[in-house]
């Protein structure tokens, strides 16, 4: 892999912003499914939240946790697969680097909506 500090990447910002409207879609549905869990389950919150965070951790001793979190972050995980081929390839930083040609991130408002 040769080393490039190229900042301004157009390619970058694309996957940067794949990754990031990937990573928003996968919570949005991990937080909907928690919520419908909290309400058919009856429990006041505090104590489902702890029965809930219970099993999660016992989930991901149990398993491998980077395969759980793939299957959890679906469209995030197919988002960082195109990252690495492109940092491979290239040198770049998608992280460091994409968000100056993504069209994100460039006001406050835009990490809010």
């Amino acid at each position: 892999m040769t080393e490039s500090h190229n900042t301004d990447c157009q390619e970058c910002g694309v996957i940067y912003r794949q990754l990031y409207e990937a990573f928003r879609s996968d919570y949005g549905e991990i937080r909907e499914r928690a919520r419908r869990a909290w309400i058919e389950s009856g429990l006041e919150l505090s104590e489902f939240h702890r029965s809930y965070l219970s099993s999660a951790i016992d989930t991901l001793q149990l398993h491998d946790a980077n395969d759980t979190m793939q299957r959890q972050f679906p469209r995030s995980a197919e988002a960082r697969r195109k990252a690495a081929d492109h940092e491979m390839k290239t040198g770049h930083s998608v992280m460091m680097n994409g968000w100056r040609t993504s069209g994100i991130g460039g006001d406050l408002a835009s990490w809010f909506r």
